[in-house]
């Protein structure tokens, strides 16, 4: 393990996640990091799995960037009570 700790940075595969995950390994971090696929029955447990995955196997969690994020593109009429409490973007 680094002298800097654990890092885990969920929705790294692309943007601010992944320059965040590139940053922390040169700045002498051990990175671990992923990208969940957006589905909103299992985001929170897939995230508290990455969790729980990293601590059993490096022993310890230093720093945790959560960037995963849920979007949903549609008019309002489209949406469905499940979705509407997630972050909501109308079309134009």
């Amino acid at each position: 393990m680094s002298e800097y700790g654990i890092a885990l940075v969920i929705g790294a595969a692309q943007g601010i996640g992944r320059a965040i995950a590139i940053q922390l390994a040169q700045d002498g971090f051990d990175v671990a990091f992923n990208d969940i696929p957006l589905n909103s029955d299992t985001l929170n447990a897939r995230k508290k799995g990455m969790v729980e995955g990293v601590v059993k196997g490096w022993g310890e969690l230093n720093v945790m960037v959560e960037n995963a994020e849920i979007a949903k593109y549609a008019h309002i009429t489209e949406s469905t009570p499940p979705t509407l409490p997630l972050f909501y973007l109308p079309r134009r």
